[in-house]
C-alpha cells in the first residue's frame, strides 16, 4: 500500500511540475520530460527517506531504475539528436549522453547490491543527485535552448516519437 501511495504522489508532482511548465509556455517534449523528471524526484526523495529495513526500497528502487533508464535511452533515440547538430546545443547534449552513462552504471551497481544496508542507501542518495544535477542541467540549459530551437510542432512530433520508444522500453525492462 504504502508504494502505490507513493507512486500516486510521485505522479502528481510530476503532474504538478508539468503545468508549472506549461504555464511558462513549455509544450510538447519538454512539458513531458520535467513531468517525468518530477515523478522519478519524488520516489528517489521518498527512497532516501526510509530506514534499512523499509521493504519500500525494494519496492520502488526496480520502478525508479526501469523509468530512468527508458527516459534516458528514449531521449537519446528521439529528443537529442534533434538538438545536437545545433552548435549550442551539441556539447550540453555530449555532457547529458556521458550524464546518462554515469547514472545508468550507478543504476545497475545498485541493482546488484542488497537494498537493506546503509552502504546501499548512501550510494543511492550519491545516484540521486547525480540525476539531480542531470536534471538541472536539462532544464536550466537545453530545454531553454530546445524551446529557442524547436518550433511547437516539431515537440509535439518528438513527444509521439519519444512516448512511443520509451513505452517499448519499459515493457523490455519489464
Amino acid at each position: 500500500m504504502a508504494g502505490k501511495t507513493s507512486k500516486a504522489g510521485a505522479k502528481a508532482k510530476g503532474m504538478a511540475k508539468g503545468a508549472g511548465k506549461a504555464m511558462k509556455g513549455e509544450t510538447g517534449i519538454l512539458r513531458h520530460l520535467a513531468e517525468e523528471h518530477g515523478e522519478v524526484s519524488a520516489l528517489m526523495k521518498r527512497v532516501a527517506r526510509t530506514a534499512e529495513s523499509s521493504k519500500l526500497r525494494e519496492e520502488l528502487f526496480p520502478e525508479i531504475r526501469r523509468n530512468l533508464l527508458a527516459h534516458a535511452k528514449a531521449e537519446e533515440r528521439e529528443f537529442y539528436p534533434a538538438l545536437e547538430k545545433d552548435p549550442d546545443l551539441a556539447a550540453l547534449v555530449d555532457q547529458s549522453l556521458d550524464e546518462h552513462r554515469e547514472v545508468e552504471g550507478m543504476l545497475e551497481e545498485l541493482a546488484s547490491k542488497n537494498k537493506a544496508t546503509k552502504t546501499w542507501l548512501t550510494s543511492f542518495k550519491k545516484m540521486m543527485r547525480a540525476v539531480e544535477a542531470h536534471v538541472d542541467l536539462e532544464e536550466h540549459e537545453v530545454f531553454p535552448l530546445a524551446a529557442e530551437l524547436l518550433s511547437d510542432a516539431q515537440r509535439d512530433s518528438l513527444l509521439h516519437r519519444y512516448e512511443k520508444e520509451e513505452k517499448a522500453l519499459k515493457q523490455r525492462l519489464g
